[in-house]
């Protein structure tokens, strides 16, 4: 489809076939399930995750106090996992 091309600006078009920014864009882990140490690189995923899974939905919560909490500890879950469990190349970045 022509128009589906076409739709980006070639500059937005150029950032993505870019191989360091696709690198940049994969694999970075950002969360990880407090229940099951699966690890994902969005809030929303993460998140997701723990709503729709029985085993982990122990820790999903009501209210925008609690979800803050949740997501709080979803990231300091994914800084705790040693390099090998987290979905990313370890030892790389800045």
């Amino acid at each position: 489809d022509p128009k589906a091309s076409s739709e980006l600006p070639t500059s937005e078009a150029d950032k993505f076939c870019e191989p360091e920014a696709l690198a940049s864009l994969v694999a970075v882990t950002r969360y990880a399930c407090p229940c099951c140490n699966t690890c994902f690189a969005k809030w929303s995923a993460c998140q997701n995750h723990i709503f729709s899974t029985p085993k982990c939905q122990k820790f999903s919560v009501n209210g925008e106090a609690d979800i803050t909490d949740l997501q709080a500890q979803c990231k300091a879950k994914a800084e705790e996992l040693p390099p090998e469990l987290l979905n990313g190349p370890s030892g790389s970045g800045p």
